[in-house]
């Protein structure tokens, strides 16, 4: 089954623009699920996260850590996990479009005086 405009959508705000739409085809093709696509992709993304260095340090030059990055993917991953129904079955509710707009926060921006 072809995925939709709908799903591919709701895919790139997961995922961010990294996999192409054959890649997104294929794990669908295979898996039968748009959140289990999502979830296969941030899993492998977690993985080839875990497989490097977590943090480089330069002493007095330079520090750099992946660590957040990590924790970020699983938090992403925990709540694709915990959702009640998959973004791909449009009949029973599942709106991409609504299902996305639900979990976003406004977060005020309160300008700081400059010392």
């Amino acid at each position: 089954m072809e995925l939709t405009e709908r799903q591919l959508k709701w895919l790139g705000s997961q995922l961010g623009d990294k996999p192409d739409a054959a890649e997104l085809q294929a794990a669908f093709d295979r898996l039968g699920s748009v959140r289990d696509t999502a979830l296969e992709t941030l899993r492998k993304r977690r993985a080839g996260w875990l497989a490097q260095p977590m943090s480089v340090n330069v002493s007095g030059v330079a520090s750099l850590s992946y660590a957040e990055n990590v924790k970020a993917i699983e938090r992403q991953i925990a709540e694709l996990v915990r959702m009640d129904d998959d973004p791909s079955d449009n009949a029973g509710g599942g709106d991409v479009e609504a299902a996305a707009d639900d979990r976003l926060e406004v977060v005020p921006f309160v300008r700081t005086r400059r010392r």
